[in-house]
């Protein structure tokens, strides 16, 4: 086995990735889903596009760069072997509830006639991840706390509205461009915390429930202006919806998961250990990434070739815990030099070419799993 060696520390490359970040929970859960997610049963087989399979690097704000660094983010991508990007619609372009800025449209509808996009159509971090949520969509009368605000972006009919409407301008206005490939819902736009679940429960219904009544309706406003392009879900965790009830649209929908280390939860085990969640989606992992602000451990690894390391390690053990289950691996970020993005997640080419070793690796399994998993 390969070691790593860092200043006064000598181990294995498996030991060192469970001291810095993965935790007892996250490798067992891991373990646990590569075993359980058909709930024991064969996997089925799926029909899924070839252009949203293989490695779909995250760029979320590609087509917003400067056109130096939009050109080195993209040739980045090539050198990783990218089958397309993954961006998103920014905040930007809502910053008033029904109120869109569509040069931002123009800025995607750019970028996709250079390299192929998945576009995200909305992204929930700053109503729901941040720990100072603000969005548009945060729109309950005051007095309500913040949670009971976004649980109404799934609840509220006139906030629905404005979402399915934020849905239908931007699909419409890009379904004409070919360099667009597939739409993804939102963002991880899913509820997680407790409060959520109680406000859920007051209504005598589960998150799952909630979740898959907003993404049904989002689905059917994408499919009733574009037919053609396969749909992301989207979602953290691929059990916080209800695959049965959007099985009449497994030929266009896939599933997502994203992993970080700690990041899986305890309901991903329980489900799939117990059979709840039939799997009638295909499932990509959508998100996969290992920060610099991980290490914690009093364990400093400063240098672009350490970090390049832990990182390939990370995307080894997840692959190979997730496959053949998945269609798709999305590290996350390609970045470039000058990107005006920085969250300890930036992955260039040149600085780490060992994860571009196991990426190129990881597509090739994908890729040959997805021949034979199609439908026959």
């Amino acid at each position: 086995m390969e070691r790593v060696e860092l200043d006064k520390f000598v181990m294995s490359r498996r030991s060192f990735m469970k001291l810095v970040g993965m935790g007892g929970l996250a490798a067992f859960t891991l373990e646990v889903l590569g075993k359980h997610l058909t709930g024991g049963a064969t996997l089925p087989k799926f029909a899924i596009s070839q252009e949203i399979s293989g490695i779909i690097p995250n760029c979320p704000f590609l087509p917003y760069e400067k056109v130096e660094v939009q050109e080195r983010m993209i040739n980045n991508l090539r050198l990783w072997e990218a089958s397309c990007a993954r961006v998103f619609l920014d905040y930007k372009f809502e910053e008033k509830l029904g109120e869109y800025k569509g040069n931002l449209l123009d800025q995607i509808a750019a970028t996709s006639r250079l390299i192929p996009l998945t576009v995200d159509l909305f992204d929930a971090y700053h109503a729901l991840h941040s720990s100072t949520p603000s969005s548009p969509y945060l729109v309950l009368k005051n007095g309500r706390d913040i949670y009971e605000k976004q649980y109404a972006i799934f609840t509220d009919t006139e906030v629905r509205k404005a979402l399915l409407r934020r849905v239908r301008v931007a699909v419409t206005e890009l379904k004409d461009e070919q360099g667009i490939i597939a739409w993804g819902l939102a963002n991880e736009l899913n509820l997680r915390k407790p409060q959520h679940m109680l406000l859920a429960k007051a209504q005598g219904r589960t998150l799952r429930e909630v979740h898959t009544d907003l993404f049904e309706e989002m689905i059917e406003e994408i499919l009733s202006i574009d037919h053609k392009r396969p749909i992301t879900i989207g979602v953290d965790d691929p059990n916080l919806i209800d695959e049965k009830r959007l099985d009449k649209f497994k030929h266009h929908v896939v599933n997502t998961i994203h992993v970080y280390p700690g990041s899986l939860h305890d309901r991903i085990i329980s489900t799939y250990q117990n059979g709840e969640s039939e799997r009638i989606l295909p499932l990509i992992c959508q998100e996969v990434g290992f920060s610099r602000s991980m290490f914690n451990t009093g364990i400093s690894v400063p240098t672009e070739p350490e970090y390049d390391e832990i990182t390939s390690v990370f995307f080894e053990q997840t692959f190979s815990k997730l496959f053949p289950y998945i269609f798709a691996f999305g590290p996350w970020r390609i970045s470039a030099q000058g990107d005006s993005h920085s969250d300890g997640f930036e992955i260039e080419p040149i600085r780490h070419p060992r994860s571009i070793s196991v990426i190129r690796d990881i597509k090739s399994e994908i890729l040959t799993n997805l021949v034979a998993s199609r439908v026959s």
